[in-house]
């Protein structure tokens, strides 16, 4: 999964004295308390209370100057960022008395373990109340390391004040000042949140949960789906979705995970032209249990695709005109009763609407048109959102009752009238196999440009239609 955000403080909620310290200010004295099993922390981004946070207690008051508190970066290089690199700090603080000029300091250290400070903006931070700082910096040395502080270039902290402070953030390469991280964050359907290593001892991510790939293959490119770890004996459901809330299932989406693996998935039944996210739901209940944060875009000119289930068949044809008239007939069965005039009458679910759809298709594809309708089985027909009206889904699955077609003047241009009404899916946990030449060539990356390997993987298929369809992974 792609990692989105990295928090590199790695003791940020203030669990291990050493890695908390404090600046008291001219004259002034303080006292640490590392706060365990607090009920009055911070309540965080996602809804949780911080349960622990470094206590500063003043039992000597200062007279002014610059104090500080907060994470204090160990001696390890996490990377190395150099000079000019942009990241955000930020920080949880609670004071008992009003601070007129509070602020949040980034933190870098070299390489060498030098470290040095950069001052945010100054803010009042009322009394008793938790807050947030954070801004945005920029490095002014080659770091191996970041942090954050909060502090006050000349806040008298008389005797007993206490200053709280816990969840602290670094976040480099990156201006954007986002909501506190870790790898306690508790998880949405689109986002998790991990620690790289040991738990409240290392840096910690955010990262997605579903990627999407538009593969560059043929038209209309279809977008490959990769799960985050699934959890076995689940039943799941992955299904595409348009910004106006239209939903289709992607082929072979529905499925029970054998195993706590990742799945790749590819939909070749997405809208086009069309904002399209997706969701992993819960098979039994429709709960949404992972989402895309990402999306994707399918371009077409055409109005219209017609496909095989499999996307091997393809026809891209324009709506002839806009009235797209369906018929429907309901469902029942009547009775005659002695000594009633009246029959009565059982009802079950009406039946699919025949909807008549009238479309130009020219040349090559009026041929790819009249192989499909000849072929038989199923039909993908994919649009343009709104381009049908409410009533005309922007993915759907028919069955081709009856047609015509009749040719315009002297061209290659035909009219089709196509009566077509939806269908199920014959095959739902079928999904689709498709490759591009970049899977091709990452296979033979991994593979060393080993040609035996290769031939050995060949000679097992047979045909090259095989070799098109199959799994470019297994190599």
């Amino acid at each position: 999964m792609a990692v989105l955000r990295t928090n590199v403080v790695t003791d940020p909620r203030a669990t291990v004295a050493a890695n908390w310290t404090s600046v008291a200010g001219t004259g002034g004295v303080v006292s640490e308390t590392m706060v365990v099993g607090a009920t009055d922390g911070p309540t965080l981004p996602d809804g949780t209370k911080a349960t622990t946070y470094a206590r500063y207690t003043y039992t000597t008051a200062n007279t002014g100057g610059v104090s500080s508190f907060g994470y204090s970066i160990p001696n390890v290089n996490l990377g190395s960022w150099p000079s000019g690199t942009p990241f955000v700090a930020g920080i949880w603080v609670r004071t008992s008395v009003p601070v007129t000029l509070g602020r949040v300091a980034g933190y870098q250290q070299t390489a060498a373990f030098s470290e040095s400070s950069i001052n945010g903006p100054s803010v009042a931070i009322p009394a008793n109340t938790w807050t947030y700082l954070a801004a945005a910096f920029v490095s002014t040395v080659v770091a191996g390391a970041f942090g954050s502080r909060f502090g006050s270039p000349s806040q008298i902290f008389p005797l007993g004040a206490t200053v709280d402070v816990t969840c602290a953030l670094a976040e480099p390469d990156t201006s954007v000042v986002g909501a506190y991280i870790d790898g306690d964050t508790t998880d949405s359907p689109d986002r998790r949140y991990d620690w790289t290593g040991p738990p409240h001892a290392s840096t910690s991510t955010e990262s997605t949960r579903l990627d999407l790939e538009v593969v560059e293959t043929t038209e209309p490119k279809p977008v490959r789906i990769t799960t985050e770890t699934l959890v076995a004996g689940t039943r799941y459901r992955l299904v595409g979705v348009t910004a106006d809330g239209q939903v289709w299932d992607v082929p072979g989406g529905t499925f029970t995970a054998a195993s706590a693996a990742t799945v790749t998935l590819v939909d070749n039944r997405t809208a086009l032209n069309a904002v399209v996210t997706y969701r992993m739901l819960s098979a039994s209940d429709g709960v949404v249990l992972l989402e895309s944060v990402g999306s994707v875009v399918i371009d077409c000119e055409s109005d219209i695709v017609l496909q095989s289930l499999d996307g091997a068949a393809v026809a891209f044809v324009d709506l002839a005109n806009l009235d797209l008239s369906r018929t429907g007939q309901p469902r029942f069965h009547e009775s005659d009763v002695a000594g009633r005039r009246d029959r009565p009458a059982r009802y079950d679910v009406a039946l699919a609407d025949d909807q008549v759809l009238v479309v130009e298709a020219e040349g090559a594809q009026t041929l790819a048109v009249q192989a499909m309708l000849v072929a038989g089985g199923p039909i993908v027909m994919r649009s343009t959102p709104g381009i049908g009206g409410p009533l005309f889904p922007a993915s759907q699955l028919v069955r081709a009752a009856s047609w015509s077609s009749r040719r315009i003047g002297f061209s290659s241009l035909y009219q089709w009238s196509l009566t077509v009404a939806g269908t199920s899916d014959p095959e739902p946990s079928r999904a689709v196999a498709l490759n591009s030449w970049a899977d091709f060539n990452a296979a033979m990356v991994r593979l060393g440009w080993d040609y035996t390997q290769l031939n050995d993987f060949l000679a097992g298929l047979g045909d090259w239609e095989s070799f098109s369809t199959v799994d470019w992974k297994t190599l």
